[in-house]
């Protein structure tokens, strides 16, 4: 067998998993990015449906021999963990394997956990084969397996979110919208039709609080919208400075937040009621606020 195939293998799952992660942002090209928003936005949780390593990917025409030996690496175990714990980082929900038990790995997928229930640790399976069988050549625990126990060993408060902003936020550039392309024009949103909108995920780690949020715009006086998972619709007047390259503070729009989960994400919205000004940045500073029984 051929081990710089089985490489490419587990590289093109070490690519997929690294591109998911939260760190990643949420542009257009990081999808779950994008869905930790949207989730935010309309107070969702999310859930793993069908989890596991694509075959596929990034590996499309390696031999089958080559992906089934990559499932039996040692490697895969790292590669999972890592998937696993971007997962939680995002603040999601319990991760759905799609097989916890055993089944075969194709040139489509290794979409269970062990080739055979043989491979189980925690009990002693080792009476169940004898030393000449096909059992006994295969890795115990599975690579995935061992993936799942270390999870499940790992402490709930070691997995610490790091999906949105950090707060505080001072001139954070509002072209890092959810959807964003790569690549901007200019350096701000500029030449804005009226109703453009624009989602940006925040990070959560105290509540209630109240959250101040200052924009900083150019162009005409207009009208600007803020709100928070789509509640607390805010409009304010923007101030005229003639120009785009000119920038301003807005007034400031305060939210109060009071989430009953901790640490979570809550999305702010921007949005320009009326054409000719642009959106350069904006800041998000938090005051503390007590809570009384």
């Amino acid at each position: 067998m051929d081990n710089l195939t089985v490489d490419k293998v587990l590289e093109g799952f070490n690519i997929s998993v690294q591109e998911m992660l939260p760190e990643k942002g949420w542009g257009e090209q990081q999808l779950l990015g994008v869905h930790a928003t949207y989730a935010a936005w309309y107070n969702l949780s999310v859930h793993a449906y069908e989890g596991g390593a694509d075959t596929m990917w990034g590996c499309g025409k390696c031999s089958l021999e080559a992906k089934i030996n990559a499932t039996r690496d040692p490697r895969l175990t790292d590669i999972s963990v890592e998937h696993l714990k971007g997962w939680y980082r995002y603040g999601f929900e319990p991760y759905n394997w799609y097989a916890n038990g055993a089944g075969v790995t194709s040139e489509y997928g290794s979409w269970n956990l062990l080739e055979d229930m043989r491979q189980e640790t925690r009990i002693d399976t080792t009476k169940m084969f004898n030393s000449t069988s096909p059992v006994a050549k295969l890795p115990r625990p599975s690579p995935k397996l061992k993936a799942i126990d270390i999870i499940c060993e790992t402490p709930d408060n070691s997995t610490t979110l790091s999906f949105g902003i950090s707060l505080p936020a001072f001139n954070f550039n509002a072209t890092n919208y959810m959807n964003h392309p790569p690549s901007f024009s200019y350096p701000d949103l500029r030449n804005l039709t009226e109703n453009s909108t624009f989602f940006y995920p925040i990070q959560i780690f105290q509540s209630p609080m109240k959250l101040n949020l200052t924009a900083y715009v150019a162009g005409n006086a207009s009208l600007l919208e803020a709100a928070i998972n789509n509640q607390q619709f805010t409009q304010i007047q923007t101030p005229q400075t003639f120009n785009t390259t000119t920038f301003q503070p807005t007034s400031t729009i305060q939210f109060y937040i009071n989430q009953t989960k901790i640490p979570c994400v809550v999305t702010l919205l921007l949005k320009n009621l009326q054409t000719g000004y642009s959106i350069r940045s904006f800041d998000l500073v938090t005051i503390t606020t007590m809570s009384y029984k």
